[in-house]
């Protein structure tokens, strides 16, 4: 396994939010700690003739929890912790041998708010933040007379953000996001190089 081109989605998030401590400047703390879950699929480049769409699963699972605060009535910051389920291919081209691939990321986001209705309860949102994100892959070969091989890799990139959130009840949120990620992976599985494009797609509730 050489290179693979991953679009992440993700949904489904609940959010706790205190009430904000306004100064009389615009600026002011409102924090809020949330989890969500996700829904990934990646897309893997071509290579040599071989299609890893058919060496790597591209449906995966996973959830995250995040802390965050809203400083400005146009800006926040958040932290997460982001993770996939482990899922595998097995008989991989029916050669007998299986593979996995896992995910997992630390991400801390600017994000700028612009309110579209009168009353503010429908608002855009904007991203820009970087990502600690880890792969991790596995080759299981030993069925055919070879060896398996397991490794990762953690790279630092930047990702970007988009989406919308809705206050449907005093305090509470929904929120939709579609998010894009660059990694560059080296040594991730048996000295392999993995280009990762990840794009995420949040579902969520924020309690304000």
């Amino acid at each position: 396994m050489k290179r693979l081109k991953t679009a992440l989605l993700c949904a489904a998030a609940v959010t706790l939010m205190s009430a904000p401590a306004k100064a009389e400047s615009d600026f002011y703390f409102k924090p809020y700690v949330g989890a969500e879950y996700q829904h990934t699929v990646i897309d893997y480049a071509t290579l040599e003739g071989i299609d890893f769409d058919d060496v790597f699963e591209n449906n995966f699972n996973g959830g995250a929890i995040y802390l965050g605060a809203r400083i400005h009535d146009h800006l926040g910051v958040e932290v997460g912790y982001n993770r996939t389920t482990e899922e595998d291919v097995n008989n991989v081209l029916g050669t007998g041998a299986n593979t996995s691939l896992k995910l997992q990321s630390f991400t801390l986001d600017l994000l700028g708010y612009y309110p579209v209705d009168e009353a503010e309860k429908l608002e855009l949102i904007g991203a820009v933040g970087l990502a600690r994100t880890e792969a991790e892959a596995e080759i299981d070969a030993t069925s055919i007379g070879f060896s398996s091989a397991r490794g990762d890799e953690t790279e630092i990139k930047l990702r970007l953000g988009a989406g919308a959130q809705y206050e449907f009840v005093q305090d509470w949120n929904l929120r939709v996001m579609v998010r894009w990620q660059d990694a560059d992976f080296e040594d991730s599985a048996d000295n392999a190089y993995i280009p990762i494009t990840l794009q995420d797609a949040n579902i969520g509730a924020l309690i304000m």
